[in-house]
Formats: C-alpha cells, structure tokens, sequence
C-alpha cells in the first residue's frame, strides 16, 4: 500500500492579457525525479499543520521566487489523485494570476532552470505530442483539470 500525503498544484496565469497563458517551467539537470522535463504546475507536499493555501505560497516563493499571500491562490475546487510506485497524493489545485512582465521571476531553490508563458492551447498540443517531455504529477493533474 502507498504512503498517503496532501498536496498541492498552482497554475500560474498571466494576468492582464487577452490570451489565456500558463507559466511553464523545465525542472533543474540535477532534480532526483523527472530532470530536466517542463512542468506547468509548481507543486508540493503540505507541512503539517499548513493550510493547502500556505502550502501553494511557499511552494511558489521557493520554486519561482514569487511571494504573494496565501489569499490570492483561487482554488480550482479539484482534488486529483496522483500517485507513483511509493505515494498517493490528494493535490488540491489552485490558479495564481501574475503579470506577464513581473520582474520577481527568479528560482531560488535551484529546482527550476528555465520557464516561459504558453498558451493554454500551445500546453494541451505539446502535451498531446511529447508527454514524455512534461513531469508525471503534472500531467496527472493537468489531466484531472482538463
């Protein structure tokens, strides 16, 4: 039987614009799981005693460098499954709206190395293509959102 935890998926959304765009990032060479793929949601484990929306805040501080209030993470109101050989994790998801220009984009904790603003439609055709490009537990939520 696989360890159950609690976790969390933000999308990140360009705000102010006309297109629907994502941010998608490509996780660091040197990740454990899954380096060097595209990912188009940052995501965690909960702490305990840490809400899901705090959880999503320090989840995005640490992989984007973005630091908003836990109150501005909208929830999807999906919870996917996505599990692995070791866990099952209910991942609450949630949208984050940031502007496009924001200058705060950095990767503080080295797990990110590149990321760039695609059109939700431009998402769906890669991940259609090339889903061996794109990290497992994002799919699975991507999927479950969709």
């Amino acid at each position: 039987s696989r360890l159950r935890v609690r976790g969390i998926g933000v999308l990140v959304f360009e705000e102010g614009t006309s297109a629907c765009r994502v941010l998608c990032h490509q996780r660091s060479k040197t990740k454990a799981t899954f380096p060097g793929r595209w990912d188009m949601l940052v995501g965690g484990l909960c702490r305990p005693g840490e809400t899901s929306e705090e959880a999503a805040a320090r989840e995005v501080a640490e992989e984007l460098g973005i630091k908003v209030g836990a109150e501005h993470f909208r929830p999807f109101g999906i919870t996917a499954d996505v599990h692995d050989d070791v866990i099952r994790c209910s991942c609450e998801t949630f949208a984050l709206h940031i502007p496009s220009d924001s200058k705060e984009l950095t990767f503080p904790d080295g797990e990110v190395m590149d990321s760039k603003w695609l059109d939700v439609a431009d998402v769906r055709a890669q991940v259609a293509s090339a889903r061996g490009s794109w990290v497992d537990s994002g799919l699975q939520v991507w999927d479950a959102i969709e």
